[in-house]
């Protein structure tokens, strides 16, 4: 037997085998077979300890005993050798086999550990992956944002800017460029205080010092500076970043709000001096009716005083002057309506010029640009040549010494929304006339111009001006459904715009009332025994009218409202030729009692009489059978004509 063959056989399958058990098993039993040992097993402890015992020996530790009933001792040196050898090559390999157990066991936990952490950083992967997605979305999403951002910046109508808490701003869109002319770098160069009108600093700097601690600011208005020159009224909504030094703020151009506001101010103002001037010069009227009257029927007892009737022709003449005054008032107050006729304006401004030409400075160059078609409107040709004229004089006024100039141009505008925004007037849609009176005098400041159509303001000396010019030549132009816009500017002129509206000549009714400018004479012969109905609140009015008509020869009787008139002609209708009947009056107005005469009476002839100039409601009146107006202050005369008249 090759003991040392067959040992190293075993020890080198046993070597292969990875189950200690397995190998401790084998082992037993090739010992057995090898070295011929009977009952060999593997122990703890060995029951015995003679040479029946092995004691299995690694480096770290004794990991058991090979027992055996056979005694070897009587065995030669070389088999016990190769015994106990083998044995302790056991050992080695049961330390081996440990060992490798123990790297297989560490091996694999570091292969769960590794898939582990493999699979985490897999799965962190995967989240970061997700992230960055997310990332790069979100950054190109931003992108996208800041370049449609940029894009609504640049492309804002609004006025959008960045300022610092500095003073200065720091970005602007192309709209402030469009607004105030300035470029953005010519803004950023100066502090922002720089552009602000000087009446608006000291609010300003309050509502930076607002925005400096945090504080909001909407809706907060002051003038900027254009590049012309002109401000710019402009509305700011700020928000500040406090800890980085800005301040975002959207800011809204309301120089046109400002002006339709000031517009609507002054119109509302206007209007209730107008209401304030009509009733006035109604009144006004009335008194002056009877000065005008009493003083015409004292002159026909002083004929034969020569002294008394020139005092008596100087009270009349300075009624008449107070009379114009009244008329304008009415005028300005735009009490009533017009006679409308088709009028060309090409012609009207002719006139007006002819006019000028005998009554001005022959110096002052008068210039016509006339649009290439004729323009007709429809209205009071002496009103609108009135109207006219007063601008021509005022120009004449407003320039100094030199090369002066007035220029008449006409033209045609249509109306809308976008215009009106633009123009800062009150029409209604449609095609109108524009009617410029431009001179290149000394123009009017922006105090002066906001003043401008305030009846009896005026900038001229004490006694060379009334100040009803330019309110009047408004109240007219309102009159006649149009509207009326100065422009100037201090040291360059003034341009007047006459708005009216434009219709065509053929299209025209006439609806006037000719009156009979033929004056009628005083013959008794024909007011014998015609019978005069007059009915005036106004006591002295109604002692008046009635001394002049009984002067005349009528036969007249007074009541002094219209419930007592109508009283009385329901009984005395058959004996009443004419009736003149006041507008105004308590208990039952004008309107009122004249219907309820011709309820009476369909064939009634009423002669209107008022302080207000013939209105809607006398025009009315007349359609509906009126058979004429008189006009408060009337004399002697306009009453003779008118009676002579409704009575042929």
């Amino acid at each position: 037997m090759n003991l040392p063959h067959e040992l190293f056989l075993l020890l080198l399958n046993l070597s292969q085998i990875k189950k200690r058990e397995q190998i401790i098993k084998m082992f037993l039993e090739a010992m057995a077979d090898i070295f011929q040992l009977a009952d060999v097993k593997f122990v703890a402890n060995p029951p015995y300890a003679d040479g029946r015992v092995f004691p299995i020996n690694t480096l770290s530790q004794v990991h058991g005993y090979i027992v055996c009933s056979s005694d070897i001792s009587s065995r030669s040196n070389i088999e016990q050798a190769l015994l106990r050898n083998a044995v302790s090559m056991l050992g080695v390999i049961i330390e081996k086999n440990e060992h490798d157990q123990l790297l297989s066991d560490e091996k694999l936990k570091l292969d769960e550990l590794v898939r582990q952490r493999s699979q985490e950083l897999l799965e962190k992967n995967i989240v970061l992956e997700k992230i960055n997605a997310e990332l790069e979305q979100e950054m190109a999403q931003r992108m996208i944002a800041e370049r449609d951002l940029d894009m609504f910046f640049q492309l804002s109508p609004g006025l959008l800017c960045i300022a610092g808490l500095d003073g200065y701003l720091k970005k602007l869109n192309p709209a402030w460029t469009t607004t105030l002319g300035w470029t953005a770098e010519e803004m950023k160069a100066k502090p922002w205080l720089e552009f602000v009108h000087a009446d608006d600093r000291d609010a300003t700097i309050q509502a930076g010092e607002t925005l400096m601690q945090g504080g909001v600011l909407l809706n907060f208005e002051n003038r900027y500076r254009s590049k012309n020159g002109e401000y710019k009224w402009l509305s700011w909504s700020s928000f500040p970043k406090v800890d980085d030094g800005l301040i975002f703020a959207v800011v809204l151009d309301v120089t046109e709000t400002k002006l339709l506001e000031e517009k609507l101010r002054q119109s509302e103002k206007l209007q209730a001096v107008g209401q304030l001037a009509g009733g006035i010069a109604h009144d006004f009227n009335n008194q002056l009716s009877g000065i005008l009257g009493f003083a015409d029927l004292l002159s026909e007892h002083l004929q034969q005083e020569p002294m008394l009737l020139e005092y008596t022709e100087q009270i009349i003449n300075a009624a008449k002057r107070s009379a114009d005054l009244t008329s304008q008032l009415l005028a300005f107050a735009r009490k009533g309506t017009f006679h409308a006729v088709p009028i060309d304006l090409h012609e009207l401004i002719s006139e007006v010029i002819t006019l000028l030409h005998h009554t001005i400075d022959r110096q002052i160059e008068l210039v016509t640009d006339f649009a290439d078609q004729p323009l007709w409107v429809k209205g009071s040709p002496s009103q609108l040549q009135n109207a006219i004229l007063n601008l021509a004089l005022n120009a004449r006024d407003a320039m100094d010494q030199g090369q002066r100039r007035i220029r008449f141009s006409t033209k045609t505008v249509e109306i809308n929304d976008i215009y009106r925004a633009s123009n800062s007037i009150d029409l209604r849609d449609g095609v109108y006339s524009v009617v410029e009176v431009e001179d290149n005098g000394k123009g009017m400041s922006p105090d002066v111009l906001a003043r401008a159509l305030e009846p009896f303001y005026t900038t001229k000396e004490a006694g060379k001006g009334t100040g009803m010019g330019l309110s009047v030549v408004y109240g007219t132009i309102r009159h006649h459904k149009g509207d009326m816009v100065i422009s100037s500017t201090l040291g360059q002129g003034t341009t007047v715009h006459l708005y009216l509206p434009l219709t065509e000549a053929a299209n025209i009714e006439s609806v006037h009332w000719e009156h009979n400018t033929h004056p009628a004479p005083d013959d008794r012969a024909a007011s014998q025994k015609k019978n005069v109905l007059l009915v005036d609140d106004e006591s002295m009015l109604r002692a008046m009218t009635a001394e002049m008509l009984i002067r005349m020869g009528y036969t007249v009787t007074s009541c002094q409202d219209g419930m007592e008139a109508v009283a009385y002609y329901t009984d005395h209708h058959d004996q009443v030729d004419a009736v003149i009947l006041d507008m105004i009056m308590p208990k039952m107005d004008g309107s009122k009692t004249f219907r309820r005469l011709k309820e009476i009476n369909p064939s009634v002839r009423v002669v209107l009489a008022s302080g207000y100039s013939e209105d809607a409601l006398a025009n009315e009146l007349i359609t509906e059978g009126a058979a004429g107006f008189l006009q408060k202050p009337f004399r002697k005369q306009n009453l003779a004509e008118m009676m002579s008249q409704i009575l042929a």
